[in-house]
């Protein structure tokens, strides 16, 4: 089982944490994968984030290109996620577009 988080406005907001995001990704046993539309040269960046949250996953998948919208690059990744069951994302249309492929998504406020 596999959950894709969001970073941008779900795990953090300016690098400050979003408590009710982290406090449930220390919970979960499931594989953590972190989203983000952002280009893949703030890799660094997050990495150190995501340490200093406590935040422990399988991997951090980035926009390798700036051409790609949000929406795009995110549906598209999904679906390269094994046994994904939960998203979390702060967007509705990415919300949506989770659902629409079969995918249990949520906000970070109603976790």
């Amino acid at each position: 089982m596999s959950i894709l988080v969001d970073i941008n406005g779900t795990i953090a907001n300016d690098g400050r944490p979003i408590k009710k995001t982290v406090q449930f990704l220390a919970t979960v046993t499931e594989d953590i994968y972190v989203i983000s539309g952002s280009h893949i040269s703030r890799k660094p960046e997050y990495e150190a984030l995501l340490s200093r949250l406590g935040i422990g996953y399988v991997d951090i998948i980035l926009n390798p290109v700036d051409q790609d919208t949000d929406k795009t690059f995110k549906i598209n990744m999904a679906k390269t996620i094994p046994n994904l069951t939960l998203a979390i994302d702060n967007n509705p249309k990415i919300i949506k577009a989770y659902t629409d492929m079969g995918i249990n998504a949520i906000f970070p406020k109603d976790l």
